[in-house]
């Protein structure tokens, strides 16, 4: 991502709350909403190979890739605009 956009993130980083590694998530179904999932192709934290399985075993889907890496929505976020909009 370009450097600028890196350093104004800097001032909202905070810790993550424990919870998220705590306790599993009380969903017992999702919502009626469409789902999709993107994923990075060059995520180094979760590999896109993971990242796929993972939608496969949870959600039955594909998971459809997206240049760049962990943070698709703020290094592309014109080709995650793009993938949400083709959903349609």
């Amino acid at each position: 991502m370009p450097p600028d956009v890196a350093a104004d993130g800097a001032e909202h980083q905070r810790e993550e709350a424990d919870i998220a590694f705590a306790e599993p998530c009380p969903f017992t179904e999702w919502p009626a909403v469409p789902t999709i999932v993107l994923a990075g192709r060059d995520d180094r934290f979760f590999p896109f190979a993971f990242q796929n399985r993972i939608a496969r075993e949870r959600l039955g889907m594909e998971a459809r890739p997206l240049p760049g890496g962990h943070l698709a929505a703020l290094s592309q976020p014109d080709a995650v605009t793009r993938a949400l909009q083709a959903r349609r």
